[in-house]
């Protein structure tokens, strides 16, 4: 697999638009609810990962935090061939072989 990892301008001038639907507004809500929660937890590392794709391209992303501090995030631009299973798959390895 290979992956291009994104310069800090370019992140810095992307601004992502998105529409959220309801389902996602109660997950959101029910995530938030839970990680307050969560980050009373010692020595807990929590992984986040997203595999994106549009019309523009594909992308993946992972961040890690512990104790509620953001640890490590990464992001990189992938090849536009990748379907968003072969994105979001390519987050979890790397992520895993990062911490």
């Amino acid at each position: 697999m290979l992956a291009y990892p994104m310069l800090s301008d370019e992140v810095a001038t992307t601004v992502p638009s998105f529409n959220v639907s309801k389902d996602k507004e109660l997950a959101a809500k029910l995530f938030y609810e839970a990680y307050e929660d969560a980050v009373l937890v010692p020595d807990l590392l929590m992984i986040y990962t997203d595999g994106s794709k549009s019309d523009k391209g594909t992308a993946v992303a992972w961040t890690t935090e512990e104790c509620g501090m953001t640890e490590g995030a990464r992001a990189f631009a992938t090849p536009a061939t990748w379907s968003i299973v072969e994105c979001e798959i390519f987050a979890i390895v790397a992520v895993l072989r990062d911490v």
